[in-house]
């Protein structure tokens, strides 16, 4: 099971910093008219299968991890704030892309430090 744990970890820490940097990129990109068109991006049911896959990646391999006593306190909590960012901004819309990049990275962060810490008890 640790090993599904880790590659769980990989996989939503990967997707995390992924769309952390495509928050960070993409505005970039729209501004000097290499990108066009975004519909689908713009898409709320896309937003919100994303942000429902961020959240099932936290539950199996974060929450599940600190009620077996692997997980830290502290890496589900960086998680939760970083999910909750994410949340906020596409819930309330007022809030820059900045939020959601710092939550997709505190996110991200959360998953590799997990993923690191069972590499190390391994």
């Amino acid at each position: 099971m640790k090993k599904a744990s880790n590659h769980i970890d990989f996989i939503g820490g990967s997707a995390s910093i992924a769309c952390a940097v495509h928050c960070a990129i993409l505005p970039i990109l729209f501004s000097f008219g290499i990108v066009n068109s975004h519909h689908w991006l713009a898409n709320p049911i896309f937003e919100i299968i994303i942000i429902l896959f961020s959240a099932l990646f936290l539950y199996l391999s974060l929450w599940r991890g600190f009620v077996k006593g692997t997980t830290s306190k502290k890496i589900l909590g960086i998680a939760c704030v970083g999910l909750i960012l994410i949340l906020t901004h596409h819930f309330l819309g007022q809030l820059s892309a900045f939020v959601v990049m710092i939550g997709g990275i505190m996110l991200g962060g959360a998953h590799f430090y997990n993923y690191r810490g069972h590499k190390q008890k391994a």
